[in-house]
């Protein structure tokens, strides 16, 4: 895992910036993440104030997005490099506690405390709208991790 400058630039001209990492290396942070959103860990690796930080709106205009994560279950949210907001969850059907690390491409790390679910998504963007791609593709994980 590591940082790597991109091609594309920020509005201010500065190169943009990556996290280059493996799978594996994503679930592990995932399952740092879910053992915190659980609270199931004695010895938490995520300290409890930047886990708060994470957890708190960056702002009145984009409440679920925190400090590097996204909060489905907050009514209202705006995407990387627009001024529209978009009413409801970012991931319309998927339960509320979900909260995802989403980068580039349509990289996913996506977190469900109450189904103990972790999620790691590399690949190519998706050709649709992301959106409708994390509804589809998350009503089709719960679908498969469904209790039996």
């Amino acid at each position: 895992t590591h940082w790597r400058d991109r091609e594309a630039r920020l509005p201010d001209g500065r190169p943009m910036t990556a996290l280059f990492s493996s799978a594996r290396d994503l679930a592990r942070i995932g399952q740092a993440m879910l053992a915190t959103a659980q609270a199931r860990t004695t010895a938490p690796l995520v300290p409890a104030d930047w886990w708060a930080a994470c957890k708190a709106p960056g702002s009145n205009t984009n409440p679920a997005w925190g400090l590097l994560w996204w909060f489905n279950g907050r009514d209202r949210y705006m995407v990387p490099f627009s001024d529209r907001v978009f009413s409801g969850p970012i991931v319309p059907g998927a339960p509320a506690d979900l909260f995802a690390a989403r980068g580039a491409g349509d990289q996913r790390l996506l977190i469900v405390p109450s189904r103990s679910l972790v999620v790691v998504r590399l690949g190519v963007a998706v050709p649709n709208t992301a959106g409708a791609f994390d509804a589809a593709f998350m009503a089709r994980l719960l679908d498969a991790a469904a209790p039996a």
